[in-house]
């Protein structure tokens, strides 16, 4: 990700650039992996993006009697995709993990894709339709992974696992 510190022709040539990552200033020389600052503070370069860049980023330009300043809120969607196959009659492991940061206070909810729709699975509660074959292994903690035991051909298909603000 390249975040420009200005987005148009300016005449602050030779001004002091200064850039900000949640009001900590981003040195010139940091190390691979981090944000670094690139062509004179022009551009502010983040690769690879991961979680830990979501967050407010400024750019200050100050030259005599004149500042500009940009500002970016950099928000990062970390979601993944598994591919699992399974062998009919096993149990399937479907895994999911909740931002390490903050207490879990409810658990995932797990749907089907059924076409235009979902179908909530419920892991913990009322499941004698489904003879208990969906478990959720570790309530309340970042680990949402479930399993689905003696599964079977009907299983197939596209699973998600969901927070209660619908981060996926």
């Amino acid at each position: 990700m390249e975040l420009p510190c200005f987005s148009f022709q300016t005449d602050f040539t030779g001004a002091a650039i200064t850039w900000k990552f949640n009001g900590n200033e981003i040195n010139a020389n940091t190390p691979n992996g981090s944000p670094r600052v690139k062509q004179g503070g022009r551009y502010l370069f983040i690769s690879p993006v991961t979680a830990a860049n979501e967050g407010d980023y400024s750019c200050l330009i100050k030259d005599n009697d004149r500042e500009m300043i940009t500002t970016y809120k950099v928000r990062v969607d970390a979601s993944f995709n598994y591919s699992i196959k399974v062998i009919k009659g096993s149990t399937a492991h479907l895994p999911c993990h909740f931002q390490p940061a903050g207490v879990v206070k409810a658990n995932a909810l797990w749907f089907k894709e059924r076409g235009l729709d979902n179908e909530l699975l419920n892991p913990e509660g009322d499941s004698t339709a489904d003879n208990n074959r969906v478990e959720l292994l570790y309530p309340l903690d970042h680990d949402q992974t479930i399993i689905i035991r003696d599964v079977g051909m009907e299983d197939a298909g596209t699973y998600l696992c969901q927070s209660l603000r619908g981060q996926s």
